[in-house]
């Protein structure tokens, strides 16, 4: 059982890859690329799929594994799971996305096509606790003063952002990833049909395999995870909702 989180695998998610182990499965958290412990780049949507990819095809391969793969998880973990089932990697045979948006344009950055401020403070969030912050904490703590509730909305006043012109050019990959998402691309073309970006797209590229969807009234992200329970059904696939 495999869970990716952006939000560090020492602190996040012990208790679930602890109840995994204690019934009997290999239980992995890892790190996703950029973040923590994991080299790389984070939110580099085209390869994002390919590194979940690579992750189950090891993990199939261990010699503790008995070449099936799940995923579990929520919110951005739930995301990844969707990332991954793009590429359709051999052992990946079952997954369990619970409030995780299929489509970044539609469902999650631009619902209805307003920008979704919350998210935008996310990616500050995260900013905050990367890499670079930590090599940089004048620059961590730059980005971390524009997340109190007051100076985040005069900084939301200000939209739409432009580069060099915020704190968070002091962490210029977050930055890049800030004004690509939320700013510079605000139609849907291209580069939000990647599968790194728009996942229903490509759900037929997914194992035919159980789906166990969840969400409940007050998540981010109801529709997303229903309207996606509702394609798969539609196209054949076995899927549970929850």
């Amino acid at each position: 059982m495999l869970l990716r989180t952006p939000y560090n695998k020492a602190a996040w998610g012990l208790d679930l890859a602890r109840f995994f182990a204690r019934h009997g499965y290999l239980s992995v958290t890892q790190d996703c690329r950029g973040r923590f412990a994991s080299e790389g780049t984070f939110f580099r949507s085209s390869t994002i799929p390919r590194t979940g990819n690579d992750t189950i095809v090891w993990l199939a391969g261990h010699p503790l594994c008995n070449g099936k793969v799940g995923m579990h998880g929520p919110s951005y973990m739930a995301w990844v799971q969707f990332h991954a089932a793009t590429q359709h990697p051999p052992g990946l045979v079952t997954m369990v996305p619970f409030h995780g948006p299929t489509n970044a344009y539609h469902y999650s950055l631009r619902c209805g096509g307003a920008l979704h401020l919350g998210l935008l403070q996310w990616i500050l969030s995260v900013a905050v606790t990367s890499q670079e912050a930590a090599r940089d904490p004048a620059a961590g703590q730059a980005v971390s003063e524009m997340l109190g509730s007051r100076s985040f909305l005069e900084w939301a006043a200000r939209i739409p952002w432009q580069r060099g012109q915020t704190p968070l050019a002091r962490i210029p990959q977050y930055e890049d990833a800030a004004m690509q998402l939320y700013f510079e691309k605000p139609d849907y073309t291209a580069f939000w049909r990647q599968p790194g970006l728009a996942m229903d797209e490509h759900f037929a590229s997914f194992s035919d395999m159980p789906v166990l969807w969840v969400t409940s009234w007050f998540d981010w992200y109801p529709r997303t995870i229903s309207d996606g329970y509702q394609a798969m059904v539609k196209m054949g696939e076995r899927t549970s909702s929850c």
